[in-house]
Order: structure tokens, then C-alpha cells, then sequence
């Protein structure tokens, strides 16, 4: 009798647990814009490094390139506006 009550607590919480998430592409979601904005520890990087480039690239999207700012012991970039 403890396996059939604890069976159907399992199959209660898991069917109350999970609920529909909107996605990417939700009509409320299709026109905003993302950010992403990146850091790296360039302490242990080789110093003939000079430049940093990255690539954001999606099929049916424009491709974005972007550069690293290189400071001291950091590289970071920020990509604002991606869809």
C-alpha cells in the first residue's frame, strides 16, 4: 500500500511541478534585443597576443563580429543589440 501512495505522490508533483515556459519564440519575445558581454583572465595568455576577435554566428541571423578590449590582465567585450 506505502509503494501505490508514494507512486502516486510522485506522479502528482511531477505532473504539477512542470509547467509550459514561453519560448524564444513567443510573440512577446520576437522583437526584443539581447546583450552579452564577456571576460577573460589574460594573466596566463602568451604575450605576443595583440588583438582579440570573436563571431557570433546563427543560421537565418546576420553574422556579428566583434573585438576584445585587452587591458592589463583582462579581455572583455560587450555585444549589445543580438536578436
Amino acid at each position: 500500500m506505502k509503494i501505490y501512495v508514494f507512486l502516486f505522490s510522485a506522479f502528482f508533483l511531477l505532473f504539477t511541478a512542470c509547467q509550459t515556459e514561453p519560448t524564444g519564440n513567443d510573440e512577446n519575445n520576437e522583437n526584443k534585443l539581447g546583450t552579452l558581454t564577456m571576460q577573460m583572465d589574460m594573466t596566463s595568455a602568451p604575450a605576443e597576443i595583440e588583438r582579440i576577435e570573436g563571431l557570433l554566428y546563427r543560421v537565418g541571423y546576420d553574422t556579428i563580429r566583434f573585438s576584445f578590449e585587452m587591458q592589463d590582465t583582462t579581455a572583455s567585450a560587450t555585444v549589445e543589440d543580438i536578436p
